[in-house]
Parts: C-alpha cells; structure tokens; sequence
C-alpha cells in the first residue's frame, strides 16, 4: 500500500499516517529532501527543521537533509516527525523577466537499500515557498 503524500505548500500540516514496511522494522530510516529548480538565472537558499516527537533532528539553516538518520522503524512507530521547508527563490541574472518558475520539492524515506516512500509537490510559483510535512509512523 502507497503512503499519503503528506506535503502542504504555505498552508499548515496535516497529521498523515506512515506506514511503516514489516521488512524494515529493524532498518534505520533516514530521510532525505531534493529541490529541483532548472530555469536559467534562478536560485535558491534553503532552511529546514525536522523534528521527531519533540526531538530536533536537524538544524535549521543549513543544506537539504541527505540521508539523516531517524531511527530504526520499530523506534519510530507510533512517532511523528514534523518536516518544515521553506524555499526562498533568487534571480540574480539581473533584471526579472517575469514571476518566479515553479520548482519540485521532494522528500523520501529510505533503509540504507530501499526506498519505502518518496513524495513530490510543485510551487505555488512564489519567492518565498513553505513545504510542510507532518507523519505518524506506523508500523504494518
């Protein structure tokens, strides 16, 4: 069974249930964010926070998560982890030639071989663009 894609653009989260594989129940799941933005003269800063429970996993301001460990799955069942991206566009190719481009946002949740589950979502063709995320872990 596919999991919910649980990414909001600039509205609040929504509490969406993960399940989380039988098979990897004793594999740590990491997670990991990709923005791809292809339009000549754009780009991009990025700032995170990932929480599990009240556990701040990764501090905010620095590059994307790749592959942050979040625990094994049967640590993380019945946890939620809260994912918060916000995206600010730069056009430094001087002088804007119209609004800004519509980009992707991904993240997934991997094992170390696997991946159990990968969500995209499009802008809202903004400056400034919020990606919020809010999962229960739950394990099959």
């Amino acid at each position: 069974m596919a999991n919910p894609n649980p990414i909001q653009v600039d509205t609040p989260v929504v509490l969406t249930n993960f399940q989380i594989p039988a098979a990897n129940k004793n594999d740590m799941l990491t997670l990991t964010v990709t923005v791809t933005l292809t339009t000549a003269g754009w780009s991009y800063v990025t700032s995170n926070q990932v929480f599990l429970e009240e556990t701040d996993k990764y501090p905010a301001g620095t590059p994307n998560p790749v592959k942050l460990p979040l625990g094994r799955g049967i640590d993380v069942n019945g946890l939620k982890l809260l994912l918060e991206t916000n995206i600010v566009l730069i056009y430094g190719a001087g002088g804007n030639a119209g609004g800004p481009p519509i980009f992707k946002y991904n993240f997934s949740i991997d094992t170390n071989t696997t991946n159990i589950s990968s969500f995209d979502m499009n802008s809202a063709g903004n400056n400034v663009t919020d990606f919020n995320s809010q999962i229960l872990f739950s394990q099959l």
